[in-house]
């Protein structure tokens, strides 16, 4: 999650428990600020999770493989679609209408993601 999103949502930042550094796909070192605990909500359903709070990342909120795992996620490319709960809920993948946008997100990424 973006360290700017963590403030407009005003959210309560934890010290980080870890040293382990967090690297972009460049190769670039993120400044990593905390942590925050926040409730998505996945169409009507609220689902608790633990971010790490990163100065400067883009998009705001980069979801893990361990929040995927956690709530029965599977990525359907070929539909371009995420399905979460045994397919309970369908989402769409986010996508971008430029190559530049494609770029900015490569390199800022922690990890494969989807919002």
């Amino acid at each position: 999650m973006s360290y700017d999103l963590a403030k407009q949502l005003q959210l309560k930042l934890q010290p980080l428990n870890s040293d382990c550094p967090l690297i972009s796909v460049s190769g670039q070192r993120l400044q990593t600020i905390g942590k925050a605990d926040v409730n998505i909500q996945i169409r009507s359903f609220f689902v608790p999770h633990k971010f790490t709070v990163v100065e400067g990342l883009f998009p705001n909120i980069l979801v893990e493989t361990d929040f995927l795992f956690k709530n029965n996620a599977f990525i359907n490319n070929a539909n371009n679609a995420v399905t979460f709960y045994d397919g309970l809920i369908v989402l769409p993948l986010q996508g971008f209408n430029s190559v530049k946008k494609l770029c900015d997100h490569q390199h800022h990424s922690m990890r494969p993601s989807l919002l």
